[in-house]
């Protein structure tokens, strides 16, 4: 587009067009990634822990990235390292920073990982970040010391 401006005085009468200028208008792109995802366990970073436990709640937490259309929400994504699938995939509204998902039925020996990407008022996903991953052990059982094995 472009344009050109003039005056127009009290007595009503306008002035000589003067330079204007040109601008494009450019359709909105996906939004960038979103930054500083963690997961969180019972207060410390899941990333890379041992979890003995098949029912967790986690907690996840992220900040806002800057998009021109606007955030919209989030989806967050709890899979099986094997690809057999997404197992949660909640969505979350803009402008929530933080989520608990809590879990059942994960499965002892498995790991897992965690992602999230935000949507734009324009209707477009960014890019999935990955956050991190764990696994799933069996919960280890000590003897007492005196106990008949």
């Amino acid at each position: 587009y472009s344009y050109h401006i003039r005056a127009k005085n009290g007595a009503g009468l306008w002035g000589d067009f003067a330079t204007g200028g040109s601008f494009t208008v450019v359709a909105p792109g996906p939004p960038p990634a979103v930054a500083n995802f963690v997961g969180r366990f019972n207060g410390s970073n899941v990333n890379g822990a041992n979890l003995t436990t098949t029912s967790p709640t986690l907690q996840f937490t992220w900040s806002h990235p800057f998009d021109l259309s606007g955030i919209e929400r989030y989806q967050i994504v709890l899979q099986p390292t094997d690809g057999s699938g997404w197992l949660y995939s909640p969505h979350v509204l803009y402008p929530n920073q933080a989520y608990s998902l809590a879990t059942t039925g994960l499965q002892v020996g498995m790991s897992y990982t965690y992602h999230i990407r935000a949507k734009n008022n324009a209707g477009l996903w960014g890019p999935f970040i990955n956050g991190g991953q764990f696994s799933v052990v069996s919960a280890k059982r000590e003897m007492p010391v005196n106990s008949p094995q």
